[in-house]
C-alpha cells in the first residue's frame, strides 16, 4: 500500500500553522511540525471500554515504517512524531528495532526530532526507558484508567494498581513526561472504589488526567447501557450528549444523588491540584502573537514559549510541558488563573463564552 498522500490534504499549510499553546505536545516547540504514524493496528487486549475488538491484531514492518518516516521527516522538516499504536512494547525487539532506527534518524537531520508512543503499565521495565530516553522519547502515553483492583478488573485491563504505581515513578525518573487518564464511573464503580484512585490522584502532581468513563459506540460498555435502557435514544446519544466536554453518565449502582457529588469531587479535585506556572512576562510579537515566559512550578527553570497564538492577551490559558523537567502545567493569565482554581467561576466563564459566540454569530446571519 502507499504512504498516505498529505499533501492533497494541505499538510504543508497545516504544518506551518501549528502553535505551542494548542496543546502540552505541541508546547515542546515554539513552531511544532508534528507527524502521526501508525505502526500496528488493533489491540490483543479487550478492554470492556475501548470501542473495536478485531481478534486480529497486527504490526507493520519496521523497515516499512522508517521508509515512510525518512520520506515525509525530510521533506516537511517534522521535528515530533506520535505513534498511535496501542501497546508498542508488546514486542521488546520491535520497539528496540524502532529505538535504533529513530537514533539513525536523528543523525541524517539537522534539528531536534522528538517522539511519542503509547505503552502498557506491565510492560514498562528498566531496560526499555533508557532506551526510549536515548531515542529522545519525550513523553509516554499510558492508560491507567483506575487505582482500584476491583475496577480494573472489571474493565478487563489486566493490570493491577502496583503496576501503575510503578510506571508512573520510573517514568519520570528516567526523565520522561507523562500521559495518561484515570477514568471513573466504571460499572464496578463505587464511592470507595472512586475514593481509592482520587486518593492516590491527589499525589499525581497534576501529571494524570481525571474524567470519567465514555460508553463509546460498539464497546463492551456502549451495550451494556443499551441493554439496561441507561442510553435509549442512539442518535441523540451520539449527535449530542457523547459530545458535551463535562460529559458523565451513570453506569453504576450508586444512586444519581451519590454520583453527582461524584462528579462534583472529581471537579474540585481538579480545581484544587493543577498546577500554574508563575507567569514573569508576555511580550507582543505581532498582533494576536506572544511570547511568555514562565517559572516551572516543579524544577524553578526559566522557560519562554514563542509563537503563542492569544486572542485577548487578558483571558487565555492552556498546558504546556515544562522543556527542563518532563512535567506537565498550566499557563494562564490572572483571571483564567481564577477560573482555573475555581471550577464553578470556570464553567461561568466559559458558558458565557459560549452565549456570547452564539449571539454574535446569530446577529452575522
Amino acid at each position: 500500500m502507499p504512504f498516505p498522500d498529505v499533501e492533497s490534504l494541505g499538510y504543508e499549510e497545516w504544518l506551518d500553522n501549528q502553535i505551542p499553546n494548542k496543546s502540552c505536545i505541541f508546547s515542546l516547540f515554539d513552531k511544532p511540525r508534528m507527524y502521526d504514524i501508525v505502526g500496528s493496528r488493533s489491540c490483543p487486549y479487550q478492554c470492556t471500554f475501548c470501542y473495536h475488538h478485531s481478534p486480529l491484531y497486527r504490526q507493520r514492518f519496521v523497515k516499512n515504517i522508517f521508509l515512510e518516516l525518512r520520506e515525509v521527516v525530510k521533506k516537511h522538516k517534522i521535528n515530533l512524531l506520535l505513534f498511535y499504536d496501542e501497546c508498542l512494547a508488546i514486542d521488546k525487539k520491535r520497539l528496540k528495532d524502532i529505538c535504533e532506527g529513530l537514533k539513525q534518524l536523528q543523525g541524517e537531520i539537522g534539528w531536534e526530532l522528538k517522539w511519542i508512543p503509547n505503552l502498557r503499565v506491565d510492560l514498562v521495565t528498566d531496560e526499555i526507558l533508557p532506551m526510549l530516553k536515548e531515542s529522545n522519547c519525550a513523553m509516554i502515553g499510558y492508560g491507567f484508567e483506575s487505582y482500584s483492583a476491583s475496577v480494573l478488573k472489571s474493565m478487563n485491563k489486566g493490570i493491577i494498581p502496583q503496576q501503575i504505581d510503578t510506571a508512573i515513578k520510573k517514568t519520570l525518573s528516567a526523565g520522561i513526561g507523562l500521559m495518561g487518564n484515570f477514568i471513573l464511573g466504571d460499572i464496578a464503580e463505587t464511592n470507595e472504589t472512586a475514593s481509592t484512585t482520587l486518593d492516590y490522584w491527589d499525589k499525581c502532581e497534576d501529571q494524570i488526567s481525571l474524567d470519567f468513563v465514555r460508553p463509546y459506540p460498539n464497546s463492551k460498555l456502549y451495550q451494556y447501557c443499551l441493554k439496561e435502557g441507561i442510553i435509549k435514544d442512539k442518535l441523540k446519544f451520539m449527535k449530542d450528549i457523547i459530545k458535551e466536554d463535562d460529559f458523565a453518565i451513570n453506569m453504576t449502582k450508586m444512586s444519581d444523588s451519590d454520583f453527582n457529588k461524584l462528579k462534583s469531587r472529581v471537579q474540585k479535585s481538579i480545581s484544587k491540584h493543577r498546577k500554574i506556572a508563575k507567569n514573569l512576562s508576555i511580550k507582543k510579537i505581532s498582533k494576536g502573537i506572544y511570547d511568555i515566559t514562565v517559572k516551572c512550578p516543579f524544577c524553578k527553570g526559566i522557560i519562554t514559549y514563542g509563537n503563542c497564538h492569544i486572542p485577548n492577551n487578558y483571558n487565555y490559558s492552556f498546558t504546556a510541558r515544562c522543556r527542563k523537567c518532563p512535567k506537565r502545567f498550566y499557563i494562564a493569565s490572572s483571571l483564567r488563573k481564577l477560573a482555573l482554581r475555581n471550577y464553578k467561576i470556570g464553567k461561568y466563564i466559559k458558558n458565557s463564552s459560549k452565549r456570547i459566540f452564539y449571539l454574535i454569530k446569530e446577529k452575522s446571519i
